[in-house]
């Protein structure tokens, strides 16, 4: 396996287990232990990687754009009316949200880590995955005419990160959410003139 493969499976690893368990719940060696196909000691993990924490930061980028952008990609069908495409992305990532958790939990954590330990420059490259989504949303919101598309997207972002937090904490059992009316409510919003 090349170094780059190796780095990629590590990356795999880290991420499915802190979407599954949290960030603070797993521990380098369990990382180490899940690289597929072979297991890898401690000590090779750490050739990759400087700390638990760049393992964390680099992971989430890496799974992020692997899994969201990738199936969020693929659930945008360029030739239906920006209205549906707006609706299917909000049901998209209302869905995927509400299926993974453990996700916004492990998100929350990795902007603690980034905030304290990064440079502008390394946050802006943590930011690519979103400001690639708002700009999905600013086109759609183009299509259709609405005032301010560029703020409206942001807008947009801000709120479905507002919402996946929710979701956690309804996963959590401490907030009871009829989702699929704030689903409808959130597209009513943004549609608006």
């Amino acid at each position: 396996m090349s170094q780059l493969d190796t780095k990629e499976k590590i990356l795999d690893a880290a991420f499915e287990l802190f979407t599954s368990k949290s960030f603070g719940n797993v521990t380098v060696d369990e990382i180490a232990q899940n690289v597929k196909p072979y297991p890898l000691s401690k000590g090779a993990l750490f050739h990759h990687f400087k700390s638990k924490d760049d393992i964390g930061l680099e992971a989430l980028v890496h799974g992020f754009s692997r899994v969201y952008k990738g199936v969020f990609i693929s659930n945008f069908d360029i030739e239906a009316p920006p209205e549906e495409k707006l609706k299917r992305l909000i049901q998209f990532t209302f869905n995927f949200y509400n299926e993974k958790p453990k996700l916004i939990r492990y998100m929350i954590e990795m902007y603690e880590v980034a905030s304290k330990k990064q440079t502008p420059e390394q946050i802006h490259e943590w930011m690519v995955p979103f400001t690639e989504t708002v700009k999905i949303f600013q086109d759609i919101f183009e299509e259709c005419d609405i005032p301010n598309p560029e703020l409206r997207a942001y807008l947009m972002g801000a709120c479905l990160d507002g919402i996946a937090f929710l979701l956690l904490m309804k996963s959590e059992g401490v907030a009871d959410l009829d989702v699929q009316a704030l689903q409808e409510e959130t597209y009513k919003i943004f549609m608006k003139k």
